[in-house]
């Protein structure tokens, strides 16, 4: 089982700064699972990504 760490972030700033690192994460995983959509599309229908 998983274990949950909390941690203070000690000013407005680092706020900010985990925000948007959370945000640029989860854009970019976004993007990873539509990627792999593709992917799987393609390779369904026998054609070859980057090919």
């Amino acid at each position: 089982m998983g274990h949950i760490q909390k941690f203070l972030l000690k000013s407005p700033a680092d706020l900010q700064c985990a925000r948007a690192a959370t945000a640029a994460f989860n854009q970019f995983y976004d993007g990873l699972e539509e990627l792999s959509q593709v992917n799987t599309e393609l390779l369904r229908r026998g054609e070859h990504p980057g090919a």
